[in-house]
């Protein structure tokens, strides 16, 4: 199996594994629905650099909830496991 559909299959299991009663306040769940928007490519090409400022955005939403934490940190991990930027270089949503 291809180590990508692989690393994806993984993350979005991981995502989409959070509990049915964690609840998100609607500053931090819009923009990640933003983001993973963006990533899918509806309706345009996907963007993976806007999609981690959304995520930027996210995480800049004070006194978070681990349940929060939780659910930034794994559309983190789907924004970058779907970028094919493996490279772990902490400016990536830098474009170039």
């Amino acid at each position: 199996m291809n180590i990508r559909i692989f690393s994806t299959v993984m993350i979005c299991a991981a995502f989409f594994a959070l509990p049915a009663a964690a609840t998100l306040r609607p500053e931090v769940a819009q923009a990640l629905q933003d983001a993973h928007r963006m990533v899918q490519g509806t309706p345009s090409p996907p963007n993976t650099f806007a999609a981690m400022k959304k995520i930027k955005t996210a995480e800049a939403v004070p006194n978070q909830t681990a349940e929060e934490k939780q659910a930034v940190a794994r559309m983190k991990a789907f924004v970058i496991g779907n970028s094919g930027d493996w490279s772990g270089d902490p400016n990536f949503s830098t474009p170039p």
